[in-house]
């Protein structure tokens, strides 16, 4: 080895000695430099080749914990008032508890409890569309991803925010152009996947509809996945 080396700085003082030798390792050092170059921004272009947004997008989630098999707990903050619904998820089926009343819904046909008979009502739910798993993988698609918290325990937090224009859109396709200050998506993922928490800071949403003239923040916790058995309830 020690050889090699020799003769490699024999070499060069021989090229060095002559003016064409001289020009031959100019050119062959610029040829190394720029063919090490190329590599290193190949390589590098082959490991960035996605953007934030597409590395935290919902293929980077799974939503399959919330899909169809578990409890949970909704909070709606609108201003000073708080809206809980407190319930269980099996398929198309799903019962809940709100304003101290029980309620079932079966295919989007609500129902309410009264003395063990169920009575069709209307739906009782405000702003629904905010807890359909469909829907929040919808926002979270056109959301541009801001953050990402990683805690001792192995679960992640992932923060988008997201215009009110694109809600809109996405929601009633109406073009609008707003100068708002974006609105915040969190979602709390624990080690094995499950989604255990999402929140929707709204305010800017909120006021644009009306909704709101301060606050307006969803709070939808989940737990409990694949325990829920069959309801039995018989409707009318």
């Amino acid at each position: 080895m020690i050889d090699k080396i020799k003769k490699f700085w024999k070499l060069i003082k021989e090229l060095n000695s002559t003016p064409r030798g001289k020009a031959v390792l100019f050119f062959g050092f610029y040829a190394i430099f720029f063919i090490v170059l190329f590599i290193i921004m190949a390589i590098g272009k082959s490991n960035n080749n996605y953007s934030l947004d597409d590395l935290y997008n919902t293929n980077k989630i799974s939503f399959s914990s919330i899909d169809s098999n578990f409890e949970y707990s909704y909070k709606f903050y609108i201003d000073n008032n708080i809206y809980t619904y407190d319930g269980k998820k099996r398929n198309n089926e799903e019962t809940f508890i709100f304003n101290n009343a029980g309620y079932y819904n079966k295919n989007g046909d609500f129902y309410q409890n009264d003395g063990g008979n169920y009575v069709e009502v209307d739906s009782p739910f405000i702003y629904r569309e905010f807890t359909d798993t469909d829907v929040i993988k919808q926002l979270i698609d056109v959301s541009s991803f801001s953050s990402k918290t990683e805690y001792e325990n192995g679960d992640m937090m992932y923060n988008y925010k997201i215009t009110t224009s694109t809600i809109v859109k996405e929601l009633d396709d109406i073009d609008t152009d707003i100068d708002d200050v974006p609105n915040e998506i969190s979602i709390y993922v624990s080690k094995d996947g499950n989604i255990k928490n999402i929140k929707f800071n709204l305010n800017s949403y909120g006021l644009f509809k009306s909704i709101s003239m301060n606050k307006f923040e969803i709070e939808l916790s989940y737990f409990n996945y694949g325990e829920v058995d069959d309801f039995n309830i018989l409707v009318d």
